[in-house]
């Protein structure tokens, strides 16, 4: 089978067995047993969405964020969240990682906090499940009256230096259950309000609209056909006709333009999800540490995480910063030519829309830090479809590739 970053990577024949059985069934029970085990987790109350936008949206609201304010988020990160400030009319003001790395520091909020006008609320990614330095962040929040909320969609399960679960710190939590998540159930959201000094008003979202709904019960049974029988050619034919009908639609586009409730019959692969996630994040560290191992010393290619980062995050995907754009085009040909496809780069500008057309309100110049990892990261897989022997091979392929650069 082909190997992919993204692409349905996250689904084995059970999950797309589970997400077709999904259709029959209406998800009350297991609604209730993940929104019961999220809230026990995470210490809070749970609102569940129809995405991850929807959560941050419902979030802002929540606590009052409207025309005039401004929210605090990282550069580096997908242009979803900017459009979910923007629609409860305040502003995103970004601020960038820290030199070298695919995290942030207290030092950058704390830049961008002294520039905004009428700072009410920061947002942390812990991009690609690496902690950022939560401890400092929180200080700085607290003692200036801002909206704490660490959004775990590619963080949940990630810990920080201290050994504490990530979100623990903060006021909300938002996670996503999108595609390519560590949560992936194909659609869905959440919110989680922890007992802080901050008091968020809730309202309830409108029920979501149906329309969509076949077709990401389908996705996963779509795209693992398609990985299956890609190299044979057929797979490319099928993902062609699939893009051509609007079988697959891309996730970076919503499809409504405010919050929606969550449909309930994703519950059983999400419950899934949730019970399995140990299993995950351990296969997740063993196939980043043969990277961290095999990748080390590699001309052209810097690390940008290091062994304890690997231990302590998720790893949704493992980062690497090469010496150039060029080398970037090169390597991701060079891999393609042997069945590994990883020209979803994770991401491409410092707000990534794909190849959709979104007004940021990104100033260019302002994150040096991710507009040159835009430019020359390559982030790659380390998902339940791929196994160890796999990542010894993308490792190997790596060094060869390297060697041909000289």
């Amino acid at each position: 089978m082909s190997i992919f970053n993204s692409l349905g990577s996250n689904y084995r024949l059970s999950e797309v067995l589970l997400s077709c059985c999904q259709l029959l069934d209406k998800g009350n029970k297991s609604y209730q047993k993940i929104i019961k085990q999220l809230e026990q987790f995470y210490q809070g109350k749970a609102t569940f969405l129809f995405n991850g936008r929807d959560a941050i949206e419902y979030c802002l609201k929540a606590y009052g964020v409207k025309s005039g304010d401004q929210v605090l988020t990282q550069a580096f990160s997908c242009s979803s969240i900017e459009e979910s400030i923007q629609r409860v009319g305040a502003k995103a003001v970004y601020f960038d990682l820290a030199p070298g790395k695919v995290k942030t520091s207290s030092a950058q909020i704390k830049e961008a906090f002294l520039k905004a006008t009428n700072p009410k609320a920061v947002i942390l990614q812990h991009t690609l499940g690496y902690s950022d330095e939560v401890d400092e962040i929180t200080k700085l929040c607290r003692q200036n009256d801002l909206i704490l909320i660490a959004d775990l969609a590619q963080a949940v399960g990630a810990v920080g230096l201290d050994g504490s679960c990530l979100g623990l710190e903060s006021d909300a939590i938002v996670l996503s259950f999108g595609r390519d998540k560590i949560l992936d159930a194909v659609v869905g959201g959440a919110v989680i309000f922890r007992e802080t000094k901050n008091k968020p008003e809730v309202y309830p979202p409108i029920p979501s609209n149906k329309k969509n709904l076949l077709l990401l019960h389908l996705y996963p049974c779509l795209t693992f056909k398609i990985r299956l029988f890609y190299n044979l050619g057929v797979g490319k034919i099928l993902h062609w006709l699939c893009l051509k009908a609007n079988l697959i639609q891309t996730s970076i586009k919503s499809p409504h333009f405010h919050y929606q409730a969550y449909p309930k019959k994703f519950s059983r692969l999400l419950l899934d999800r949730w019970c399995h996630l140990d299993k995950q994040l351990e296969h997740r560290c063993q196939i980043a540490t043969i990277y961290l191992k095999n990748l080390k010393e590699v001309d052209k290619i810097k690390l940008l995480v290091n062994q304890t980062e690997v231990k302590q995050g998720t790893n949704l995907r493992f980062p690497l910063l090469l010496d150039s754009k060029k080398s970037i085009q090169s390597l991701i040909v060079y891999l393609a030519d042997h069945g590994i496809y990883l020209s979803d780069r994770w991401y491409r500008q410092p707000v990534d829309s794909g190849s959709l057309d979104f007004e940021s309100d990104y100033v260019l110049g302002s994150c040096p830090e991710a507009e040159l990892l835009s430019k020359r990261v390559i982030n790659l897989p380390t998902h339940q479809n791929l196994n160890p022997e796999q990542a010894e091979r993308i490792s190997k392929l790596i060094i060869n590739w390297s060697k041909l650069q000289s």
